[in-house]
């Protein structure tokens, strides 16, 4: 048995793993395939699998995005010598493997990645709620909130100098700040790297009249960074508050414009990501989303970490 592991472009992918697409692998095949993230084996000349991944621009830090084997080449090790060229060739300081429990391939993959010493770094709970549990919820909880006491809150913080504005209306100041807001020493203090959802390719999946930022004085308070992948389904990719308004509650005002968003379009899905050190928000999400029937599950962020020039 000879086995090699060649570069492959979109089109490979498109060609020779044909039976295995779903629009998942053809978002990220788009992203990455051309910017050399697709790996492909080769087994006695037949290709036997594929792995995609994606490269950091400034900080070599290198995600495994995607790994598939064709079902009559498994637990052949396939998967293994797919990831371990990656761990073997590719330059990076930061290997990180995402991967989400409900995976049917999640206890493989953790053992792979332990061989290869990626540990546990990071983990986050996905709430995903379907258009229906959406729509069952605001019409029993969340439209009495609203007239009860929401739209008192929502005028309290314009009282205050708070406005808000979708990605798309908002003065070009506050999108400067936010393309910002992750630089060290930036008085915002985010901790989310928000730079690819408007350079790189993930741009082109921004929900941009949904997502939404939250001014005053002239400053950026906030931003809801929503994406919609597929047209049908919307992702809160990040909700982050500056620092100087955290626990002020101004995400209410967000939250609030982002229900009606999803009213309008009536979206088959919203799913929502919350990380284990983001205390606060975990908080926050389980007040609102204590009457909405979701669909929870954990995602875990396997990490290897390699000193500069070893």
């Amino acid at each position: 048995m000879v086995r090699k592991i060649l570069q492959g472009s979109y089109m490979d992918y498109i060609f020779l793993f044909g039976e295995s697409r779903s629009f998942y692998t053809d978002m990220i095949a788009k992203a990455l395939a051309d910017d050399g993230g697709l790996c492909i084996l080769w087994e006695d000349g037949v290709p036997a699998g594929y792995l995609m991944f994606s490269k950091g621009k400034s900080k070599k830090m290198v995600g495994i995005s995607y790994v598939y084997t064709k079902e009559e080449h498994r637990c052949r090790g396939v998967c293994t010598d797919l990831v371990g060229h990656v761990v073997s060739h590719i330059p990076y300081n930061s290997l990180i493997i995402t991967i989400n429990e409900k995976n049917e391939f999640y206890q493989t993959v953790v053992h792979i990645a332990g061989k290869y010493g990626l540990k546990h770094s990071l983990a986050c709970t996905i709430c995903r709620a379907t258009w229906e549990s959406l729509r069952a919820w605001r019409y029993a909880y969340w439209d009495k909130f609203m007239e009860e006491r929401g739209r008192e809150y929502l005028r309290i913080f314009q009282r205050q100098g708070f406005r808000l504005y979708s990605f798309e209306e908002a003065p070009r100041r506050y999108m400067e700040q936010l393309y910002d807001s992750h630089e060290a020493d930036n008085e915002f203090d985010n901790p989310m790297g928000v730079r690819m959802y408007f350079d790189g390719k993930s741009k082109d999946s921004v929900k941009r009249d949904v997502s939404t930022v939250v001014a005053k004085d002239g400053k950026l308070a906030a931003y809801f960074l929503v994406t919609s992948p597929d047209g049908k389904s919307f992702i809160i990719e990040q909700s982050v508050v500056a620092r100087k308004y955290r626990h002020s509650g101004i995400i209410f005002m967000m939250l609030a414009d982002f229900v009606e968003s999803v009213g309008k379009y009536q979206c088959k899905n919203v799913a929502l990501a919350v990380y284990d050190d983001n205390p606060h928000a975990i908080s926050y999400v389980r007040k609102v989303v204590k009457n909405l029937k979701v669909d929870e599950s954990r995602t875990y962020k396997l990490r290897l970490d390699v000193e500069p020039g070893q």
